[in-house]
């Protein structure tokens, strides 16, 4: 009955042979009854147009994400992921060609492989690959056929992501190449293509035997023979320590940068699968660069890590590593051909959409090198963070002072339970309502009572961070492992006359720590200067430490205040009356960020 729908809103096929095909695949498989409920339901369905349908449908939607999310059939948390990652890279208008073009039929796209066939005449070329080309109208199964299988079906951002390995730099005679997560096997065959062409040997591995499989029939077409093992890329990274010169992870991911070809993936993954799949990026390109040969930084390289921590990229994960540059690289390495191509559909010039998978598992923006194309080892500098505080909004007119804010990093929420401390504000339904209309991410502060009960129930919700307090958790480590494991970056609170000295162990268990500066409560607060201090030795220990935790301040912020927060060691502030009491608070938010950035630590 899906199908039969999507068939009647979504296609050319009329409706009268919509129905019948579809009621008789209901009645092969359910029987003359059930076939009866569904020939009724797709004919009441085919009385109105799609425009119709859409309308009624979009009227019960909560928010403008989530009547987006009806219009163009995407989770609510795939578009503020999206919308985030364009953010990043200020291609915020672009997101609602984005989410249509996911919808469009994906163009059949072919490659030849290198050194082995030319592009048949006639044909037009790919804009990016120089060895992609679009076939005519038709299956293009003869021409893969009659040619051997050196030409063959495989994507554009496909082929980029194998040649980004071996056209980053010239290749030496000799090297040793590593495709570490090959299935089903594409670019395992422009690789080999590549080696044989430069006197290269490459090895590939598959952990699936079904798609080492296809690894190797996809591998029939190329001369020479390329040892395909089936182990897990970690330990079979590990296994040979310094041994190879390129290796190319294509590691596994949400598969949302190619919704045109598999459309199904975006309602296959939740926020609460991507921190396991982070996790396993991770350590995949960790385990990679330990088999990588030392040897000089390559100048070709987009982004260079001398730490073999680098992040888990989603919506599309594939990096490539060189061992002579000993550096991770994003596909987006420097080549002949028009360097930066988006593996996401618009437009075709446009730099490559990342976002790092820890942040974007909320999702939240993306502030860390991954998406900022900062080079970095722990600590940065990076644009402050302003998440104004919701508790100096006209609760009267929330969404409409949620919309003034769409400048922000965050939305701070404040949630107090009238124990913790003496105030009484949101509960989750409320935050839930928050969250389906808020512009920007929320970062949600729980002044509460029993956190290690509570907490997670926020995380859940879609917050991107969620804050409780050392003061109130039986179990602090234990929590934020929770809440990160459900998707939301994990914070953690202290009081003004808290010692910090007792977090200097767990920086790296947390994502955040929240240093108060006033008294936890009440807001419109005096900013407390005698916090300072410990800021300060939280800072200079955080980068003793090499820790990336973001330090965050909250209460009395202000113009006259931002300063001296910034030099003590905060990058992240929470603003109420400065923001929401401003005239324009855009331009608020704007001016405290400049004051931040001008003052760091």
């Amino acid at each position: 009955m899906r199908l039969g729908v999507h068939q009647l809103m979504s296609t050319r096929i009329a409706s009268h042979a919509a129905v019948n095909e579809s009621v008789q695949q209901v009645r092969s498989s359910g029987g003359r009854s059930v076939a009866g409920f569904a020939n009724a339901v797709l004919r009441r369905i085919s009385r109105d147009t799609p425009g119709e349908w859409l309308a009624r449908i979009e009227q019960d939607a909560r928010s403008d994400d989530e009547r987006l999310s009806l219009r163009t059939a995407h989770p609510v948390w795939v578009i503020r992921a999206m919308r985030r990652a364009l953010a990043a890279e200020g291609r915020a208008d672009e997101l609602d060609a984005l989410l249509d073009a996911d919808n469009l039929a994906p163009r059949v796209t072919m490659v030849a492989l290198p050194g082995l066939a030319e592009i048949p005449a006639g044909l037009a070329r790919t804009p990016s690959s120089p060895f992609g080309f679009v076939p005519g109208s038709g299956d293009p199964e003869p021409l893969v056929r009659t040619s051997g299988g050196v030409l063959r079906v495989q994507d554009e951002g496909s082929q980029l992501a194998a040649l980004a390995l071996t056209r980053a730099q010239p290749v030496q005679d000799g090297e040793r190449w590593l495709d570490l997560c090959a299935g089903p096997g594409g670019k395992t065959a422009i690789l080999a293509a590549e080696a044989v062409a430069h006197g290269a040997r490459l090895e590939a591995n598959e952990l699936v035997p079904a798609r080492a499989g296809l690894v190797r029939r996809a591998l029939a077409g190329v001369p020479g023979e390329v040892p395909v093992s089936e182990e897990d890329g970690r330990t079979r990274a590990a296994s040979a320590p310094g041994a190879y010169d390129r290796i190319l992870v294509d590691a596994p991911c949400t598969g949302l940068g190619a919704l045109r070809r598999r459309p199904e993936a975006r309602w296959r993954k939740s926020p609460a699968d991507l921190p396991a799949l982070t996790a396993l990026q991770i350590e995949l390109v960790s385990a990679a660069l330990g088999a990588l040969a030392p040897g000089e930084c390559s100048p070709t390289s987009r982004a260079r890590r001398t730490s073999p921590r680098p992040p888990g990229c989603s919506p599309r994960s594939a990096a490539s590593t060189t061992g002579r540059s000993r550096s991770w690289m994003p596909v987006r390495p420097s080549v002949p051909w028009r360097a930066g191509r988006s593996t996401w559909p618009p437009p075709p010039t446009a730099p490559a959409a990342r976002s790092c998978g820890r942040t974007d598992t909320a999702p939240t923006r993306c502030s860390s090198a991954c998406c900022g194309g900062a080079e970095h080892n722990g600590r940065v500098p990076h644009q402050p963070r302003i998440n104004p505080s919701i508790l100096a909004a006209d609760f009267v007119n929330m969404q409409a002072d949620l919309a003034r804010i769409a400048g922000a990093d965050f939305v701070h929420v404040d949630v107090m339970d009238n124990h913790f401390v003496p105030n009484l504000t949101f509960g989750p339904q409320m935050v839930q309502r928050i969250q389906d209309t808020s512009p920007v991410p929320l970062d949600v502060h729980l002044m509460i009572d029993d956190p290690d009960r509570w907490a997670p129930a926020y995380a859940e919700l879609g917050a991107a961070s969620v804050t409780f307090h050392l003061e109130a958790a039986n179990e602090p480590v234990a929590l934020a492992r929770r809440l990160r494991a459900i998707g939301a970056r994990a914070g953690l609170a202290v009081k003004p006359m808290t010692p910090v000295e007792s977090l200097f162990d767990i920086l790296d268990d947390v994502d955040q720590i929240l240093v108060m500066t006033v008294e936890p409560g009440f807001g419109g607060q005096s900013f407390m200067p005698e916090t300072m201090p410990k800021l300060r030795r939280l800072a200079d220990e955080a980068r003793r430490r090499d820790s990336s935790v973001w330090l965050q301040v909250d209460g009395g912020i202000s113009a006259s205040t931002i300063a001296q927060a910034a030099e003590a060691g905060a990058d992240t502030f929470v603003a109420g009356s400065a923001v929401f009491g401003a005239d324009d608070p855009e331009q608020a938010i704007a001016a405290l960020r400049r004051t931040a950035a001008g003052h760091r630590h």
